[in-house]
């Protein structure tokens, strides 16, 4: 079991998994984000690129989108496109799109290209996989229908497959599909024994109204956090994660660099005690380096291909020891992720499916090397909304007018403020403070 702790602001949502009280997962979503995976929406095609057999779509907003065609034939340039987003945009690439769009619920998931029912093959039980394809064929539509769906009685079921058609409907009609809303994407991927904590009332509310219809032995696993201090205090375990080097129990390390290309990931001894490299102290880092790496991919979201250059690993005897170790922590990834064993070099390649943007994308400047101005003032917002202030009268909060200024919505940081505050509270930039300093003051409103 695993506990998934949901903190909601003004300026973004903080989503950290637990497992065996270790942070495994840190997802933040800004909130106007636009183009998120699952979104339908309208673009222009802007650009035909036959040599790629691809398409560049102006979405409106953002960098243009890329589209494959393929074998499908190539779209008309300045023709307007429905399609959905499979990838975000990832640095200064746009999102990945494309023309067959598909709806996701909890059970079931209609795909308007679908001729024909499918059914997950995680569902073993032929009795069950007979009595689920019976009924969605019944419903003349072509759903898919998902492992979650055994055991299900056919009202669930209904349920489901009525939101999913009334949004398909929506998006026949042209309003397009904003993708589900945090909380419903939460829980269609949460294990069925997840504990879920929410800060905020009103996504305890939507996650129980969520529950009632679609997954109703849900709802005792959902928590409200009332204790007095922040839901999330993980801002060590951040720092860490977007460090270089990551420190293994015995004394080793390992050392993160990320490229365009690829992630390098060298396992290095440095200060483990032992045998040496070619003994018994190789063999107990790269186990302990085996077991970190796949948390490391998770946490950091790195995606693509990972290069891992492990110690000296000796026999094979030992090398099976490195591989079943690493199996075990990829497994319980729920990113595709494969590995290719040892290379003739002792390398081994990893590849790992993208499900959100990196951690340090989301956190850093492009570079890697200071804090975004965004996640600055993200930061801020957190930590004003958690002072103690004496008085009456309205507060400024006094930050580095870059920092102000990467504020998306500057109404919804006051508001939110002065819930949390009881007062008014005005945002005031100024050009000679230190990016990372700000605070609060008495003042007059303006």
């Amino acid at each position: 079991m695993a506990r998934i702790l949901v903190e909601h602001g003004p300026l973004e949502t903080r989503i950290a998994r637990f497992e065996d009280d270790t942070l495994v997962e840190l997802d933040i979503q800004p909130c106007d984000e636009f183009a998120v995976p699952g979104a339908i929406l309208e673009g222009r095609v802007r650009r035909v690129v036959p040599a790629l057999s691809a398409a560049f779509v102006d979405l409106g907003t953002g960098p243009d989108g890329f589209l494959p065609f393929g074998g499908d034939g190539a779209p008309a340039e300045g023709a307007r496109l429905t399609l959905q987003v499979t990838r975000p945009a990832h640095g200064d690439k746009g999102p990945t799109l494309t023309r067959s769009l598909s709806l996701v619920g909890h059970r079931l998931a209609l795909n308007t290209d679908a001729k024909e029912v499918q059914i997950s093959k995680r569902i073993g039980d032929a009795a069950e996989r007979a009595r689920l394809t019976t009924w969605a064929e019944g419903t003349g539509i072509a759903f898919t229908i998902r492992a979650r769906a055994a055991e299900a009685d056919a009202a669930l079921l209904e349920a489901e497959a009525g939101d999913l058609l009334a949004r398909r409907d929506a998006v026949v009609a042209g309003g397009g599909d904003p993708g589900e809303n945090r909380v419903a994407r939460l829980l269609r991927e949460a294990a069925g024994d997840d504990e879920i904590v929410f800060d905020q009332l009103d996504d305890l509310a939507l996650a129980r109204a969520w529950c009632r219809k679609l997954s109703p032995a849900g709802e005792t696993r959902l928590h409200h956090h009332t204790g007095p201090g922040p839901l999330l205090d993980i801002e060590a375990e951040i720092e860490a994660a977007l460090a270089r080097d990551v420190a293994l129990p015995g004394g080793g390390r390992l050392i993160v660099e990320p490229t365009r290309a690829l992630t390098a990931i060298d396992v290095d001894s440095a200060g483990a005690d032992g045998e040496g490299a070619r003994g018994g102290t190789a063999r107990r880092v790269n186990l302990e380096a085996a077991r970190e790496i796949p948390r490391q991919l998770r946490l950091r979201a790195i995606a693509g291909l990972v290069v891992v250059d492990f110690l000296n690993p000796g026999g094979q005897k030992a090398r099976r020891a490195v591989l079943s170790a690493l199996e075990a922590g990829l497994a319980r990834d729920p990113a595709p992720t494969r590995h290719a064993g040892f290379s003739r070099l002792g390398l081994v390649e990893i590849a790992r499916t993208r499900n959100r943007p990196p951690l340090a994308e989301r956190l850093l400047e492009p570079g890697g090397r200071r804090a975004s101005a965004r996640a600055l003032a993200a930061a801020m917002v957190r930590a004003a909304a958690r002072e103690r202030v004496l008085g009456g009268g309205p507060l400024r909060l006094v930050a580095a007018a870059e920092v102000i200024e990467a504020i998306s919505d500057p109404a919804a940081v006051t508001d939110y403020l002065a819930h949390r505050l009881g007062r008014p509270v005005v945002l005031l930039p100024e050009r000679d403070p230190a990016r990372e300093t700000w605070r609060l003051e008495a003042g007059e409103d303006r």
